[in-house]
């Protein structure tokens, strides 16, 4: 065999896995001390036992399983005289019962280009762990490859464990009441969050940007915002309720889009995945005001110019008992309806601070 076969031979093998087995899911390399940094060169691992039938996985139970011990692995350079080179016969790699031999002929790699000029990564072997116990031979499952840069990884990771705080929200008006069918118009802050933290050594500058508003109530009514929040002089859109006087509970889910930065914050890349986070609720009093025939005004003024025989219904006393009914403290706010209801008098003087 002439050495320009030998080195094209000697190129396949060092490229590719081969046709006939099956890839394995990703899993731990679990003694290759690089595997932290290179653990993308993992997921080629071949299951041992495994072959195809018309490029298909067969049933064959792998021989590695959460009972038994896990297959060893390492990285080890090739070497050009593990391989046989007679004139007319088949190069095939050799397989090593026990530790992988040294070289007497060093094998040069093929030239991959990497990213900022990274060294390959030697190939990877497997010793299978057997069933009886003991270990199989040292099979070659990738060749020189280039290594995966662990750092983007890393910062996902920082990325999903990042603290977010809540976001800060009020509602226009700020009365801690509404009239059901106007509403109230939530305002939520937009302001992103940053942290910075040390990723492999590597300082990074998390961002986290609020992006999505859904606003819920516990009367189950619902509105989703984006982008930049707007009051009520810019138009903002109102969260309505069930048109029935009740109190209500309104909770903010915000979802956050992630980025870094590696240059204290002078250019953003974008992290993968998204984040939630839940406000604390606010409670709000739901008036529905009916139209009503009075025959005085809310200062006593009569038709028949004598002052009323008892207070007159408003908006926040639609009962006329003399109480704002959503000063009636959240715990209480069921039994004080129902009392008034049955035409019985409330007599806790419990009440809520009034908000202006």
């Amino acid at each position: 065999m002439t050495r320009a076969a030998i080195a094209t031979f000697l190129l396949a093998i060092t490229c590719c896995t081969p046709a006939n087995t099956a890839l394995a899911s990703p899993r731990e390399c679990a003694d290759d001390p690089n595997s932290a940094f290179y653990a993308g060169t993992c997921k080629s691992v071949i299951e041992l036992g495994m072959t195809t039938d018309n490029g298909r996985p067969t049933t064959t139970t792998p021989v590695s399983s959460p009972d038994t011990p896990k297959d060893r692995y390492q990285r080890r350079e090739m070497c050009a005289d593990w391989f046989q080179l007679e004139e007319g016969t088949t190069p095939t790699t050799r397989t090593w019962a026990g530790e992988i031999p040294a070289c007497a002929e060093p094998y040069t790699p093929p030239d991959l280009e990497c990213v900022a000029d990274a060294t390959p990564v030697a190939p990877l072997w497997v010793s299978p762990a057997l069933e009886g116990g003991g270990y199989g031979p040292w099979q070659q499952v990738s060749g020189y490859q280039c290594p995966t840069d662990p750092l983007p990884a890393a910062i996902a990771r920082a990325w999903r464990a990042m603290n977010i705080t809540p976001t800060s929200y009020t509602t226009q008006p700020a009365t801690g009441w509404a009239i059901a069918s106007m509403g109230v118009i939530p305002v939520a802050s937009t302001e992103p969050q940053t942290s910075a933290v040390t990723v492999l050594g590597t300082p990074v500058l998390l961002r986290a940007t609020p992006t999505t508003f859904t606003w819920t109530t516990s009367d189950g009514t619902e509105l989703t915002t984006t982008g930049a929040s707007h009051g009520y002089d810019d138009g903002g859109e109102p969260l309505t309720f069930d048109r029935r006087e009740h109190r209500t509970e309104v909770t903010l889910t915000t979802t956050w889009t992630g980025h870094y930065s590696l240059n204290d914050g002078a250019t953003w890349t974008e992290a993968p995945g998204t984040a939630t986070t839940t406000s604390d609720s606010t409670s709000i009093h739901v008036f529905n005001p009916r139209v009503q025939l009075v025959d005085c005004d809310t200062s006593g003024n009569c038709a028949t110019g004598t002052g009323p025989a008892q207070v007159a219904p408003t908006l926040t006393d639609p009962d006329a008992d003399g109480i704002d009914n959503h000063l009636i403290p959240d715990h209480a706010i069921s039994a004080y309806l129902a009392t008034r209801a049955d035409g019985r008098t409330w007599s806790s003087r419990e009440r809520k601070p009034a908000t202006e």
